[in-house]
């Protein structure tokens, strides 16, 4: 039989920059494993709206490692665990990789994950090696007076990666780093932005990821075995436990999904998915479009005070991008001036006025537009899409704020 699968599982609350880190590690995925043959990577990733923004995102350039996506919750939450769990023990166990990264939701619970690892169905297959927890630094002290699960996040982790530690001032950053060793004194700690190198901060690798353990792939991936090869001469899949009946799936999941001590109850949040028509006329707002071409726009709004104590730059800015197609739709933008003060996290795509896509990326009152030109949801068509995640339940108000500024709303799904 081979080896489990070593899985690494990628926590942090919404938008602090988990899809980014991902990617960053997907570029430099561990070398040759023992056999000579490349490591086989899975990514599954999980997003609380009912679209998939992330995942286009993790196609560009990644097209040779497979990925899952669980939409329409946390994989924590019982609306989507069964989807997850159901999803190891068929897609990934078919395909078989030997590691498997696993983005939760940003309104995860990861305290039960490992629990369910460790079940007589998917010990066989599976073992949690890494729990990495990526810190909003900026936002960190807000969300965990906020969020009771940021803390869990942070507790459970056995890296922590404090993403856009640039924002933070140096004695911000001692300060939050103080508090982050009080959360939890045994997690490695590393500073970072953009998950890349920046003046004081550090480029994360899998180096950081797995610095000494011979439980997990080394960042040469010398210690791992491809899974699914057979041992023998023999079929690959002789190698792997045999999947379990429809009668005993259905069993397992039902005693996960009704386990008094998982963490299945409703989240603190409330996610929207808006449809809004893409067209000549309707696209562009006005014949005027905001900023010039190959500018990206960037904004915090005003409706909402800025970190409690943060001596960081002003987030008001314009960052010049390559030359090309970017114009933000002025209609757009001041749809982003006035969503409510309670959004938490907005990311979606939609159009420029020559018809190019745009990717749209918010936490909290800071925003950015710039341009996108890589895979997109299918379900798209010839519309914008956008997902809200906002602290207040209130289906009517985004779409009513898209008719106010004139854009025409297709279709929302809660």
């Amino acid at each position: 039989m081979s080896a489990p699968c070593s899985v690494v599982l990628l926590t942090g609350f919404l938008g602090s920059g988990k899809t980014t880190v991902l990617r960053r590690l997907l570029e430099t995925l561990p070398g040759e494993t023992e056999r000579g043959g490349p490591l086989r990577c899975g990514v599954l990733i999980n997003e609380f709206g009912k679209v998939s923004i992330d995942g286009p995102l993790l196609r560009e350039g990644n097209a040779q490692v497979p990925l899952w996506e669980i939409n329409r919750g946390s994989i924590f939450c019982y609306c989507a665990k069964g989807d997850f769990l159901r999803t190891l023990l068929t897609d990934v166990r078919h395909s078989a990789p030997a590691l498997l990264l696993v983005e939760a939701s940003g309104v995860a619970d990861p305290t039960d994950l490992e629990r369910d690892f460790a079940r007589p169905l998917l010990s066989p297959l599976y073992r949690l090696v890494r729990n990495i927890c990526v810190v909003d630094a900026p936002r960190f002290e807000e969300t965990l007076d906020l969020f009771s699960l940021v803390g869990k996040q942070v507790l459970a982790a056995h890296l922590l990666l404090v993403n856009k530690c640039d924002l933070l001032a140096p004695n911000e950053r001692e300060r939050l780093g103080r508090l982050l060793r009080e959360l939890n004194p045994t997690a490695a700690l590393c500073f970072t932005s953009f998950a890349a190198v920046t003046p004081g901060c550090h480029r994360v690798s899998w180096n950081d990821i797995f610095p000494s353990s011979g439980d997990a792939p080394r960042a040469t991936g010398a210690s791992l075995l491809c899974r699914g090869e057979p041992e023998n001469g023999g079929d690959g899949d002789d190698t792997l436990p045999p999947l379990p009946s429809e009668e005993e799936l259905e069993s397992l999941l039902d005693r996960i999904l009704q386990d008094p001590e998982g963490s299945l109850g409703p989240s603190e949040l409330f996610s929207q998915t808006v449809y809004w028509k893409s067209d000549g006329s309707d696209n562009s707002g006005d014949n005027d479009a905001a900023e010039p071409k190959g500018a990206l726009r960037s904004g915090k709004n005003l409706f909402e005070k800025e970190h409690s104590g943060s001596d960081a730059p002003d987030a008001e800015q314009k960052t010049p991008l390559p030359e090309g197609p970017g114009k933000l739709p002025r209609r757009f933008e001041r749809l982003l001036r006035a969503l409510p003060a309670d959004l938490v996290r907005g990311k979606g795509f939609l159009r420029d006025p020559a018809g190019h896509f745009l990717h749209y990326d918010q936490t909290g009152s800071s925003w950015s537009v710039k341009p996108y030109d890589g895979p997109l949801p299918p379900e798209l068509g010839e519309r914008n899409c956008a997902v809200f995640i906002r602290r207040r339940r209130d289906h009517r108000e985004i779409p009513r704020l898209f008719a106010d500024v004139g854009l025409v709303v297709t279709d929302h799904a809660l």
